[in-house]
């Protein structure tokens, strides 16, 4: 009988991915009539960037140099290079070393390169050559499980591979998410995810190409205190009196104690402070039931809100007149405009 020997993580590490969750909230209003699909961006290093979509148009695989073209339909020699005896040292999803010793009589054309890298990967890559000549090597899983990464060598080196963060990581894509009428709630899930990363989502449409503003970035890093479905989120859109969007402007919400708990947990913290983005737009998570007291830089007026505490509400605008207190003297008035419909 044979002993297997299991040598678990130490206490103070981390594996090198993790699965994130992640709970993607809409309404139809957004994006109906508009929009089809829902795109997910992440970012592995701080909150403001740089981000790369994890989505696209299929499920792909992990393409290195990420900026590689598709293979193309007739083979692309390429130009030669000397190599044989050199090793392309490269690690699949992060832990599987994969080494590829090239073999021949130097020159070497480059879709020979391309086929070695084949054939000694065991099945787990795939090598061409571009239609600008460049050499490209892809996993055969596609998805965002699939990662590959090349490492230093002198066979990399010379076949201009990245060998810089962040460049000399890639990860597959998975399909953009489908947008369905009456669906508020979306799952995505990112297999080599972490909890130290940020994402953030948008809207696309798949004939015109269209996309929408960007969701405020989030970090799957952060613990909730209160279940996800005690949380509403509550959002402001701010524009000059020309109609152009107010950027940078300092939205505050200030929890009013009044010693109210929710999921067992008292609700007590300090104020939330946001900047509008580049369209107007800023966006908070609230918890449902609790009274807040908006504020808006160089606005001389406090508005007092009450988070919805209908679950069928996702989302709600923090002006709006329906989730006001009666004693709120901020009232704020919307226009009503007439449509004219039919012939003209």
């Amino acid at each position: 009988m044979s002993t297997i020997v299991v040598s678990p993580l130490r206490p103070n590490e981390k594996p090198a991915f993790e699965v994130v969750n992640l709970e993607i909230l809409v309404k139809d209003s957004d994006w109906l009539g508009t929009f089809d699909q829902i795109e997910v961006w992440r970012s592995r290093s701080t909150m403001g960037g740089p981000y790369d979509e994890l989505t696209a148009d299929a499920w792909k695989p992990a393409r290195l140099p990420a900026t590689g073209g598709d293979q193309p339909t007739v083979v692309v020699a390429g130009p030669t290079t000397n190599i044989v005896g050199k090793a392309l040292e490269l690690l699949l999803k992060e832990r599987d070393a994969i080494s590829i010793v090239f073999t021949g009589v130097d020159p070497l054309l480059l879709s020979q390169v391309a086929s070695q890298i084949s054939a000694q990967s065991a099945g787990r890559l795939h090598s061409y050559v571009d239609a600008d000549a460049q050499l490209v090597i892809e996993t055969l899983e596609p998805g965002t499980g699939a990662a590959l990464r090349v490492l230093l060598s002198d066979a990399a080196s010379i076949l201009a591979l990245p060998l810089q963060e962040p460049d000399d990581l890639v990860f597959g894509k998975d399909a953009r998410i489908p947008l369905a009428h009456g669906s508020n709630v979306y799952h995505y899930s990112d297999i080599s995810g972490s909890t130290e990363f940020f994402y953030k989502t948008r809207f696309f449409n798949s004939t015109t190409e269209a996309v929408s503003a960007f969701s405020m970035p989030f970090g799957s890093g952060q613990a909730l205190g209160v279940a996800p479905q005690f949380l509403v989120s509550g959002f402001l859109d701010l524009a000059t009196s020309d109609g152009k969007p107010v950027v940078g402007r300092r939205v505050t919400l200030s929890l009013t104690f009044n010693g109210t708990i929710v999921d067992g947990m008292l609700l007590a913290g300090n104020a939330l402070s946001k900047h509008t983005d580049a369209f107007g737009h800023v966006e908070f998570n609230l918890v449902r039931g609790a009274k807040y007291d908006l504020s808006i830089a160089g606005l001389n007026l406090v508005k007092t809100v009450s988070a919805p505490t209908d679950t069928t509400i996702t989302s709600f605008q923090l002006v709006d007149a329906n989730f006001s207190e009666q004693e709120d003297y901020f009232r704020v008035r919307i226009p009503q405009i007439p449509t004219l419909l039919g012939n003209i």
